[in-house]
């Protein structure tokens, strides 16, 4: 995963799993941006907005640390009360997930260009 890929995808779908239910939702926007030298990734609309940082971990995986917000409300960061922590991974060519994990429960967000 290199930041020129990153900056490719656009689009990101949540696919939620929770102790009652699947919960798959439509494409919602998203951009890849260099911060400070550092790849940021920000969920751009929908009502769930995650937002963080990227660190590469090997060639096809990477760590997000970030926030999450709903609505309006401003975007927080790792640190804060609404951390996350995340993996991604280049599924292939034209394919990359990230994996939230919450206890008992996940959420999937699958990218598209």
């Amino acid at each position: 995963i290199t930041p020129n890929d990153l900056m490719q995808y656009k689009k990101v779908r949540s696919i939620q799993v929770k102790p009652y239910g699947i919960f798959s939702y439509d494409y919602f926007n998203c951009k890849f941006t260099m911060r400070n030298g550092t790849i940021y990734f920000q969920k751009t609309t929908g009502s769930q907005r995650k937002s963080g940082y990227i660190y590469r971990k090997d060639d096809k995986s990477a760590i997000f640390l970030g926030g999450w917000s709903v609505n309006d409300e401003p975007l927080t960061k790792y640190g804060s009360d609404n951390s996350v922590i995340g993996s991604l991974y280049k599924i292939s060519s034209q394919k990359l997930i990230m994996l939230f994990y919450y206890g008992n429960s996940f959420e999937i967000y699958e990218f598209s260009r």
